[in-house]
């Protein structure tokens, strides 16, 4: 006895409806599965992934540091040697907070007060770039541990620039970040047991987070 053919057998015994539950519900084509693997990204280089590693952040107006105890002025080249210590930035975020308003037995929800959040930076100590006194300069800017006194905000808030870039190093995106201050100061913890690079974890402070496209 010859094999029965299921896909004959399964074509009688099940009678699909024409119709699906989302008839309806999601009218046009646009809601449709647009792809259901990964073969259209091969060739096209506008899929290519912005890589976690591919940055670099800018610091202005740190060109006038002098040391806490103003004994001596920093490098002309702080801004350089900030960017070139920089291990990593955490995300940038920004949210509105809602407003509910009430009415009956229901609410609904406006755009509220906007915020920016904080971000924390990480630097690599080196030694001969004086990295941990660069950020300890900037901070005495904030508040100054010798004379406990706070400055002005003109005195103390900078802008900065985050950069992101191709694999090539071409720049594809950037932030602007206008009144940036460091609002805290990590410094590295001291262990005979790791003799790995001491690093430095500042929270940078921002007001306004400006997205720059490359044009």
């Amino acid at each position: 006895m010859a094999n029965p053919d299921y896909r004959k057998l399964h074509s009688k015994t099940y009678d699909y409806p024409k119709q699906t539950p989302w008839d309806g519900i999601l009218p046009g084509s646009e809601y449709n599965l647009r792809e259901v693997g990964a073969y259209h990204m091969i060739g096209d280089d506008g899929y290519e992934p912005q890589r976690s590693n591919n940055f670099e952040i800018h610091i202005y107006g740190l060109d006038n540091l002098y040391s806490v105890d103003r004994t001596y002025k920093l490098s002309s080249d702080v801004q350089k040697e900030l960017t070139l210590s920089v291990a990593s930035v955490g995300g940038l975020n920004f949210d509105t907070n809602p407003i509910e308003v009430a009415y009956g037995n229901t609410k609904v929800k406006y755009a509220g007060l906007p915020s920016v959040g904080n971000t924390d930076i990480t630097f690599n100590d080196y030694i001969g770039k004086s990295t941990e006194r660069i950020i300890t300069a900037w901070y005495g800017l904030v508040f100054n541990p010798k004379t406990q006194t706070i400055k002005k905000a003109t005195d103390y808030k900078k802008r900065a620039i985050l950069i992101e870039t191709d694999p090539e190093g071409n720049n594809s995106r950037a932030w602007e970040l206008q009144g940036c201050w460091p609002s805290s100061v990590h410094l590295g913890a001291y262990d005979y047991n790791n003799g790995g690079i001491r690093q430095i974890t500042m929270t940078l402070t921002y007001d306004i987070m400006i997205p720059i496209d490359k044009t």
